[in-house]
């Protein structure tokens, strides 16, 4: 009998299952991926493992497997204008500037997709979001454009 079903609870089902050994083969092929080797690769921890214990290895997997899918970043360490620690966080003001562009870009859009864009927009109504970004262009106009 599964051990799960001695505690009265359904056995998992294969698709909540992850293959971490699979997972850290394929991301490192030819590396060693022991529990001890993935730890020592990702900068984790292992002071307090001193033999093998289920609940340790545990979250030292858990650890690991967020490393294997690049979901713990521990700081970005963005700083702006030379500004350490001066932030928003410790109630400093930023010495970060929005720059103007010196020549703006080129438009992408041909004139024929921004009509057909205005038009779209046009048949939203007056309440539509793009209005808060588009100028608002006369009704003739706007037949015309729309050809």
């Amino acid at each position: 009998m599964p051990r799960l079903g001695r505690l009265g609870q359904p056995p998992i089902g294969q698709e909540r299952v992850l293959d971490t050994l699979a997972m850290a083969r394929r991301k490192f092929p030819m590396a060693p991926a022991t529990l001890d080797a993935l730890c020592s690769r990702f900068s984790i921890d292992t002071s307090r493992r001193d033999k093998h214990g289920a609940l340790l290895d545990s979250q030292l997997l858990a650890d690991v497997y967020i490393e294997l899918i690049g979901g713990r970043q521990a700081a970005l360490g963005l700083t702006f204008g030379g500004d350490r620690g001066a932030g928003a966080e410790s109630g400093g003001a930023s010495a970060y500037q929005i720059a103007q562009r010196p020549t703006p870009l080129a438009p992408r859009l041909t004139e024929a997709e921004a009509a057909r864009h205005l038009a779209f927009a046009t048949s939203l109504g007056e309440e539509a979001m793009w209005w808060r970004y588009l100028e608002r262009p006369a009704k003739a106009e706007l037949e015309a454009k729309a050809g």
